[in-house]
């Protein structure tokens, strides 16, 4: 019995790096490739199950060793379900063109406030009681987790459709995800770095790189400078030039 446990830990091991890296390629095709057209949808796709299954994964391998190794278990569970549910909801925000709520949106939402809030305040009481290590990025994914999860829960309880909320919805959580797949990478192999700097800025270096390239598309996408599929610009009047223009959604 204990044979078969460790052959499928290790399989599931083998398939958590291959899906893992194959997330991070097609995550990248995907941020490069133009919105919308085939190669896009193709790739973020791919992307979605690649990176639903490494969360899974990841969420699984450390439950095995919450006994052993408490602290970097409960990380990287709480690291599989923030990264479960961005890449959820980005992928509802591209599907879900009416904007339509259902009961698992609560659910999802309600649930990751719960889960986060709790990693939350674990994490930073040992921190203030001293205890470092991993327990300052516990608390940062936390936080990304938290941050968006009542974002969500505004946006459901306002009932907002805004298209262009939609759109950036989509982009950030994608992004989120593909972040957090290359942290992943940099925190597992903080002693392959050269030991210049602390590991913590080895962590950094994706959110550093990547965030920039969000912001950009998101002010291109604002000022109508990058036709998105599903968004069609309104003319703005011209005593309000300068303003953003309105969206409205295309029909499919």
């Amino acid at each position: 019995m204990d044979i078969a446990v460790g052959i499928g830990t290790v399989a599931l091991q083998g398939l958590h790096v291959v899906f893992g890296a194959l997330g991070v390629l097609v995550g990248l095709i995907a941020l490069v490739m133009r919105k919308g057209r085939a190669t896009h949808r193709a790739a973020g796709t791919l992307f979605v199950w690649c990176m639903g299954f490494t969360a899974l994964g990841a969420i699984v391998l450390a439950g095995r060793r919450i006994v052993s190794t408490p602290e970097d278990s409960i990380f990287w569970v709480t690291f599989g379900s923030v990264t479960l549910y961005l890449i959820a909801t980005a992928a509802i925000a591209a599907r879900r063109r009416d904007g339509h709520a259902g009961w698992g949106d609560w659910l999802a939402a309600v649930a990751m406030i719960l889960v986060s809030g709790a990693m939350m305040t674990w994490s930073a009481d040992l921190v203030l009681s001293g205890r470092l290590g991993i327990l300052p990025a516990l608390f940062a994914f936390a936080a990304v987790g938290f941050a968006f999860a009542i974002s969500d829960f505004v946006r459901l309880a306002r009932r907002s459709r805004d298209p262009l909320a939609r759109i950036t919805r989509h982009m950030i959580r994608a992004l989120g995800a593909l972040i957090g797949a290359l942290t992943a990478f940099a925190i597992q192999n903080s002693e392959a770095f050269p030991p210049i700097v602390p590991p913590y800025v080895y962590w950094c270096i994706p959110a550093a790189l990547l965030i920039p390239i969000g912001l950009a598309y998101r002010i291109r996408i604002a000022r109508g400078r990058l036709r998105v599929p599903g968004l069609v610009l309104v003319p703005v009047a011209a005593e309000d030039a300068g303003t953003e223009p309105e969206f409205v959604e295309a029909p499919p």
